[in-house]
């Protein structure tokens, strides 16, 4: 009896209401429910076709943070003006933890 291999490949992503992750760029514009948050600073994984996650550069010199928000929270992108709009508020976003969850 051998074993199985299986491969995992993150995929073109697109999700059921037509959201297109594959079009997040690095220096796009974030922004949130109530106003600008900051920008794309990096996508995890970065050799992937369609991210899980990007970190986004948010506040000043000496108040920056890098939350690393799921593509999940991405009500829409909107590749020609480099948005990528947010569900939630910037306060709580701000608050996401800036380290990788253990399992991607």
């Amino acid at each position: 009896m051998g074993k199985a291999t299986v491969t995992r490949r993150l995929e073109h992503v697109t999700f059921a209401r037509g959201l297109d992750v594959a079009a997040i760029r690095e220096g796009d514009a974030v922004v949130a429910e109530d106003g600008v948050l900051g920008r794309v600073e990096q996508l995890v994984p970065p050799e992937a076709h369609s991210p899980a996650y990007f970190v986004v550069r948010v506040g000043r010199m000496l108040r920056r943070r890098y939350p690393v928000v799921p593509v999940s929270l991405v009500a829409s992108v909107d590749s020609r003006r480099r948005l990528v709009n947010l569900r939630g508020r910037r306060e709580t976003i701000d608050r996401l933890p800036e380290t990788l969850p253990l399992v991607l």
